[in-house]
């Protein structure tokens, strides 16, 4: 791997542990319906806006897709290098309702 991929993926994994601590240590206080079937808490929005500013002080140059957020989705279709590469982070998923048992197969 070269080492500008093993900084990429220290990167990723510092991301991953932010977002896994607001988890860890925040209760949900605000849960509401983005679909069918489909969540979103307040915890959630918290994680993916706290990776989407550290990855994007970190890797400027990188685009970031938030499942979270439904303006990101113009970004599955940007092409990129001349290919169109819909890849977002998901650290959250399933959503942080634990209390929806149906959401977590």
């Amino acid at each position: 791997m070269t080492d500008e991929l093993l900084d990429l993926q220290r990167i990723a994994e510092q991301a991953v542990g932010l977002g896994y601590d607001i988890v860890k240590n925040t209760t949900p206080a605000e849960i509401r319906l983005k679909g069918v079937r489909d969540v979103v808490t307040d915890v959630d929005i918290a994680v993916q806006n706290e990776v989407r500013h550290f990855l994007k002080r970190m890797t400027p140059d990188v685009d970031f897709l938030g499942e979270e957020d439904v303006n990101s989705i113009a970004l599955m279709t940007r092409p990129t290098c001349g290919h169109s590469i819909p890849s977002m982070a998901h650290p959250t998923s399933p959503t942080t309702f634990r209390s929806a048992p149906h959401l977590l197969l």
